[in-house]
């Protein structure tokens, strides 16, 4: 083995060919676009492991040239044969904690399973840790030397992550039906788990099958909101209507390049800022389309100087927070901006919080295209207008709070 130092390392024992049911080999049985066995290795790379080794009876050889067809490991992977892994895998497991950095992570058979399983699991009182089903396995380096450790190991039952075989027909549907519940973000609003969600999801279990990466579909996403823009332009009522169905559709489709994201393990940080820079470009192209439709039906002196008032405090507002992401490294998602509000207890924190689903793109969206087929979008302006201008002052105190709470903790 040529492991890399300080790394976790990770042993993942494959069974024999004849070891699973007709069509249900790790290495060929497909789930939403990838192998049952590339979920379980990009799960490990994905949850930090640096060092692979697969222990299996069968032909190393046949393993290897399996991992070469698909190249974009981001772990060192090797391959041991073994005749009997349950029996080698013990004094394995002392190997690789050797020259491992916190400990390694054991896995029985390839599985189906959350990332986020691995921290958590190292997170248990620095002892051995593993999943009630003993599926998955994290031993502290200071215990996997000793072959005493499966008399330790504690077993979690952590409901809210993944961790499931695939052995049946029954076991694919679970897994399956699991993996798309996993696409539910605890940030969605009510619009988009009960309405944009089916939708979206839908799309992307047929997409995972597809070559279609989650960046393409991002810029697939860029120029539905440029015709957006130019159908809002061209103003009443058909301009309109259909401007505003297209900013509706548009925003169930946003959900679809991070589904696919998460579903094939694609998710990058360029993915996450080429997200964030052509949604914000989509709704500042798709604002400009409306404010020229509205020029162009009549604009009273009022509404002009709301459109004007918009225009600023969303270039303000998208600058400021741009800023907040590379300011503090916290990534391309603007989702990752702490808002002192969301946690407070004052009057003002509870009224922000309450009036925050308003601000979400998914309910106003919707709101956006009922009032487009009602023929009244100008009333969709001053509403704009305020929330852009709240908007800014949030994310220039989420600037002030940051820096504060940074300062204090370098005391």
């Amino acid at each position: 083995m040529s492991q890399p130092k300080q790394t976790t390392a990770a042993l993942v024992l494959l069974p024999a060919t004849d070891a699973y049911p007709k069509g249900f080999d790790p290495l060929q049985l497909r789930i939403y676009g990838l192998t049952l066995f590339e979920r379980t290795l990009k799960a490990l790379e994905r949850g930090g492991c640096g060092y692979i080794l697969i222990l299996s009876p069968r032909a190393s050889s046949g393993v290897q040239q399996w991992l070469k067809i698909r190249q974009d490991w981001e772990a060192q992977i090797e391959v041991q044969q073994s005749e009997n892994p349950a029996e080698d895998q013990n004094r394995t497991l002392a190997a690789l904690a050797a020259d491992s950095a916190d400990g390694v992570v054991l896995v029985r058979e390839p599985i189906v399973f959350d990332q986020k399983l691995i921290p958590w699991l190292k997170g248990q009182k620095k002892q051995p840790a593993a999943v009630a089903n003993g599926l998955l396995t994290f031993l502290p380096k200071e215990k996997t030397g000793k072959g005493q450790w499966e008399k330790e190991v504690q077993h979690y039952t952590p409901d809210f992550l993944l961790c499931h075989s695939v052995k049946t027909v029954a076991d694919k549907k679970t897994v399956k039906k699991l993996l798309r519940q996993s696409l539910i973000k605890p940030t969605d609003g009510w619009v988009s788990r009960h309405l944009n969600r089916p939708v979206s999801i839908s799309i992307s279990r047929v997409l995972a099958h597809t070559p279609i990466t989650p960046n393409q579909f991002t810029v697939f996403t860029g120029l539905l909101g440029v015709l957006t823009a130019y159908l809002l332009s061209t103003g009443p009522y058909w301009g309109f209507m259909l401007g505003a169905f297209l900013f509706h559709f548009t925003s169930i489709l946003d959900g679809v390049d991070g589904e696919l994201a998460r579903l094939k393990f694609k998710a990058s940080p360029f993915g996450q800022w080429l997200d964030t820079l052509v949604d914000n470009s989509s709704y500042v192209l798709a604002l400009i389309g409306y404010l020229i439709g509205l020029y162009n039906d009549g604009v009273t002196p009022f509404e002009k100087w709301a459109g004007i008032s918009t225009l600023v405090f969303t270039t303000l507002a998208l600058a400021s927070m741009y800023y907040y992401l590379k300011r503090f490294d916290k990534g391309g998602s603007l989702l990752n901006i702490e808002y002192s509000y969301k946690e407070g207890n004052s009057w003002s924190d509870k009224l922000l919080r309450s009036l925050a689903p308003l601000g979400k793109r998914d309910l106003f969206a919707l709101i956006f295209f009922l009032l487009g087929l009602l023929g009244q979008l100008h009333l969709a302006l001053v509403f704009i207008s305020v929330m852009t201008a709240i908007l800014f002052a949030l994310s220039i105190k989420a600037h002030v709070d940051t820096a504060r709470q940074l300062r204090s903790e370098r005391k």
